[in-house]
C-alpha cells in the first residue's frame, strides 16, 4: 500500500493492510498509520512470523482510537492438521525468536512495556505462529477488551493472557491448544459466551453439541445452541 495512505487523517476503517518481510521504501508501514488518529478498525495480513516486532508494536500502541484489531499471519495453517505437533510448534517458535533477534535489536528509546492500544474492544488473531501466548497480551492494559477470537495457528495454551474483561471468547481450529475448563474460567471471570470449533484437546469444556457455552444471568453455567449470539 502507498505511503500516502497515512495522510488520510479522517480514515476510520482500514481492511486488508498487508505487511510483508520485504523493504520497499514506497510501501506504507505501521509507522505511517500513526497519524490516523480516528482509525477505529484495522485488519492486518502479514507473512512475517515475528510480527509485531517491538517497533511495530510501539507504533500500534499510538493508535489511541482503535477499537477493533485483526491480525492474520498468512504463512500459517488455519485449520490444524494431525502433524501439527507441539514439538513442531516449538521449532517454529524458536525460529521466530531467532529471526527477531537478527531483524531488530531493541531500541533503548522504546518504552520498556510494549502493549496493544488500551482502547481495543475486539481482538482477532488468525494463524498465530508461536506456541506461547505473546508478551503483548500479558500486561493487563486491555481493560476495554470484550471480544477475543483466536482462529488457527500453533498456540498450546492461553495461561499468560491478562484480559479479565473479555465476555466473548471464540477458539477455532486450534489443534495444539490444551487447557482445562477451570483455567479458562479463572482467566476470563467475566466470560458470558464461549464457542469452540475443532479444538480436540478441549474436551473438558462445558459446551453443548455445537461447541457453545453461555452463562446465565444468575451466574450459573448454561449450554445453548448459540444461534442468537
Amino acid at each position: 500500500m502507498p505511503k500516502e495512505l497515512g495522510a488520510l487523517s479522517n480514515l476510520q476503517v482500514l481492511k486488508g493492510f498487508i505487511i510483508g518481510d520485504f523493504k520497499d521504501k514506497k510501501s506504507c508501514t505501521v509507522n505511517n498509520l500513526t497519524k490516523l488518529s480516528k482509525l477505529r478498525k484495522l485488519s492486518i495480513s502479514t507473512s512475517m512470523k515475528e510480527f509485531p516486532t517491538d517497533l511495530q508494536l510501539h507504533h500500534l500502541q499510538r493508535l489511541k482510537s482503535l477499537q477493533k484489531l485483526k491480525i492474520s499471519w498468512s504463512g500459517c495453517i488455519l485449520r490444524g492438521k494431525t502433524d501439527d505437533s507441539p514439538k513442531q510448534a516449538q521449532l517454529f517458535s524458536k525460529q521466530t525468536t531467532l529471526t527477531r533477534s537478527f531483524i531488530e535489536q531493541r531500541d533503548p528509546k522504546l518504552p520498556l512495556l510494549l502493549e496493544l492500544p488500551s482502547s481495543l474492544q475486539k481482538l482477532e488473531l488468525e494463524g498465530f505462529p508461536e506456541i506461547d501466548t505473546p508478551s503483548w497480551l500479558w500486561s493487563g492494559n486491555l481493560k476495554n477488551l470484550k471480544k477475543l477470537y483466536i482462529r488457527g495457528g500453533l498456540l498450546c495454551n492461553l495461561d499468560k493472557i491478562v484480559a479479565t474483561t473479555v465476555e466473548m471468547l471464540k477458539l477455532k481450529y486450534l489443534s495444539n491448544l490444551k487447557m482445562p475448563w477451570k483455567d479458562i474460567m479463572m482467566l476470563f471471570p467475566n466470560l458470558i459466551y464461549l464457542e469452540k470449533v475443532e479444538c480436540p484437546f478441549l474436551n473438558s469444556f462445558s459446551c453443548d453439541q455445537n461447541g457453545v457455552w453461555m452463562r446465565k444471568d444468575n451466574g450459573i453455567d448454561e449450554k445453548c445452541d448459540g444461534r442468537n449470539y
